[in-house]
């Protein structure tokens, strides 16, 4: 059974696979408080980074709502009428912002606590892996690659200047660029950025398929 759950009138809801799939993710192989940290360090990121498009949201008088699952987490809205590019691209772009000044904030903590932060372990791990969650997750976010948040922008601003008939274009982009990572993944032998990338590929091609039959 999930958490649900509100800030500032947002509605939250956190699937029971985000714990799991957390855990397979990077807590693997670690004692229980590394892991119970790597599970609290994604989940605060994934929170940070959904309320900064929720955030956006709220700004433009819609009514958002967040749920957290394994494959990260989604913002959806509802607009009584089409929103204009430049506020779609801004809400698209406010996720990874929002990582980026927790990131920030997190490094402002650490010079501001000094040697205490580094005084054991756990608290390199958790300064560190903090930084490197939200700061390299939030550029590879940024990639134009569907459905990152990179991706999502490419197609506003596409569909902005092609008179709605952006997805093709932005479907092939995407293609390209998830192939990109997934030759880069092979020569980094990282399996699990390989995984990822072969799924944006795999969704990416079918998703071009159904416009070719259309």
């Amino acid at each position: 059974m999930g958490l649900s759950f509100r800030i500032a009138n947002i509605p939250v809801q956190v699937v029971p696979s985000f714990f799991w799939t957390a855990v397979l993710l990077g807590g693997l192989g670690g004692d229980i408080a590394h892991v119970a940290a790597w599970v609290a360090i994604v989940f605060v990121s994934v929170l940070a980074h959904e309320l900064g498009h929720a955030g956006a949201c709220v700004l433009f008088g819609l009514r958002p709502a967040v749920q957290i699952h394994g494959f990260g987490g989604t913002t959806v809205w509802a607009a009584a009428s089409p929103l204009p590019v430049g506020r779609r691209v801004l809400i698209s772009l406010a996720g990874p912002v929002a990582g980026f000044v927790l990131a920030a904030a997190v490094i402002g903590l650490g010079r501001a606590a000094g040697d205490r932060v580094f005084a054991s372990h756990l608290g390199v791990y958790v300064y560190g892996t903090l930084l490197y969650v939200n700061i390299v997750w939030g550029v590879f976010n940024l990639l134009p690659i569907l459905p990152l948040d990179g991706g999502n922008v490419l197609l506003h601003v596409l569909n902005a200047t092609t008179g709605g008939r952006g997805e093709p274009p932005a479907r092939l982009v995407s293609l390209v660029a998830a192939t990109l990572v997934g030759l880069l993944a092979f020569k980094l032998r990282q399996p699990y950025l390989g995984l990822l990338a072969l799924s944006f590929i795999v969704n990416n091609w079918r998703a071009v398929r159904a416009l070719d039959q259309r």
